[in-house]
């Protein structure tokens, strides 16, 4: 058994939550086990797919992309990155339960902001995921978006 196990087991235990009490700082040590999960159900079987369908490639989830706009931050859903960490193509999981017209004026937004540093953006529906072999040709095939002045 670790120290830390070891450590952990010795603590009285909170009687609340079942879990262990930390006497020193008087509050209960909530377990990895409740912690909300970093990625929903649909965006951990998109990031499977990434990572079976790019091996070799770094896949990074929930990234926030500094400097591309002051106003509003970027956060790329998913980046899929080359082993020196180059940006290859950045993915989107579109979400159907956006109005139609709201979802538009944001991606146009988006898009101005993202052609502006040649990214290349790739938008999948979170009810449709695609199959590796179709992300891989997806990434292959959209060309890197450009800025329209």
């Amino acid at each position: 058994m670790s120290e830390f196990a070891t450590r952990l087991a010795d603590w009285p235990r909170c009687t609340r939550h079942n879990l262990a009490f930390n006497s020193n700082q008087g509050e209960c040590m909530r377990g990895i086990g409740s912690a909300k999960s970093l990625l929903s159900k649909q965006e951990q079987h998109l990031y499977g797919r990434l990572v079976r369908a790019f091996p070799g490639h770094v896949i990074l989830a929930h990234v926030a992309l500094p400097g591309l706009s002051e106003l509003d931050p970027v956060v790329a859903d998913f980046l899929i990155c080359r082993p020196d960490f180059s940006v290859l193509a950045m993915v989107e999981l579109a979400r159907r339960d956006a109005p139609r017209d709201i979802q538009t004026t944001s991606q146009h937004h988006r898009d101005r902001i993202l052609g502006s540093a040649g990214l290349k953006v790739i938008r999948v529906l979170a009810d449709d995921l695609p199959a590796e072999a179709a992300l891989k040709a997806l990434v292959a095939a959209v060309p890197p978006l450009r800025c329209a002045s």
